[in-house]
């Protein structure tokens, strides 16, 4: 079965669900998933190559302090 069909049954089955408690499980398993520290498959790919151009010398990392004046100026930037 491909993720779209899976995907399209739940969603139905969901629709019609009437069990208040599977849907309190439900809302727990999206409430977990979305605090999931875990990284995306892109997510490790991008910190890989982004580590890998520290240690080549071709990037350096920045201070938390110059991390948060950056946020700044585009936050006023786009005022």
């Amino acid at each position: 079965m491909d993720i779209k069909t899976v995907k399209t049954d739940l969603i139905h089955w969901v629709k019609d669900l009437k069990d208040k408690s599977v849907l309190q499980q439900l809302q727990e398993l999206k409430k977990q998933h979305e605090d999931s520290l875990e990284l995306s498959e892109s997510q490790r790919k991008e910190l890989d190559l982004r580590l890998k151009k520290y240690e080549e010398g071709q990037m350096h990392f920045s201070s938390w302090d110059e991390v948060k004046d950056r946020v700044r100026k585009r936050h006023e930037d786009d005022l």
